[in-house]
């Protein structure tokens, strides 16, 4: 379910267009974990097409806690762009961030997910073939 935005938030609100930047900075510190983890918390929680796409370039943050905080805020704004980009995060190495990506494509709800999530009940770890399972069932068969 892509959102449907006639204008983005931030064209609404230029103080919010102000803290967004900052944020926006604050993903680019690499020497500050925390500023990064903050500033995509925050981020995930905007009806935000710049959001969006901050949170899906943090999915490339080299912190673990940092990408499942921008996969959860992808999966919380709901935004179906995003769902090529949580796919890949399918990918990962860490099962939590596999699992959480599954979550995200659930609440997104887009079909183009079938096809990962399918992928992801061949995943060597049990809780995320559970989880992929679960997720199809709210997005649909393939």
């Amino acid at each position: 379910m892509s959102l449907q935005r006639p204008f983005d938030v931030l064209d609404r609100d230029p103080d919010l267009a102000a803290w967004v930047k900052r944020l926006a900075e604050d993903l680019g510190n690499p020497n500050d974990v925390r500023a990064r983890w903050e500033a995509v918390q925050a981020l995930g929680y905007l009806d935000s097409l710049r959001a969006v796409d901050l949170l899906i370039a943090s999915l490339r943050d080299n912190d673990e806690q940092v990408r499942i905080a921008a996969i959860k805020g992808l999966g919380r704004i709901g935004d179906a762009r995003a769902v090529p980009a949580l796919a890949s995060a399918l990918q990962g190495t860490s099962y939590r961030g596999r699992i959480a990506a599954i979550e995200a494509l659930a609440k997104i709800g887009d079909r183009q997910a079938v096809e990962p999530l399918v992928a992801a009940l061949e995943d060597g770890d049990v809780s995320v073939r559970l989880a992929a399972a679960a997720a199809l069932s709210k997005v649909g068969p393939p």
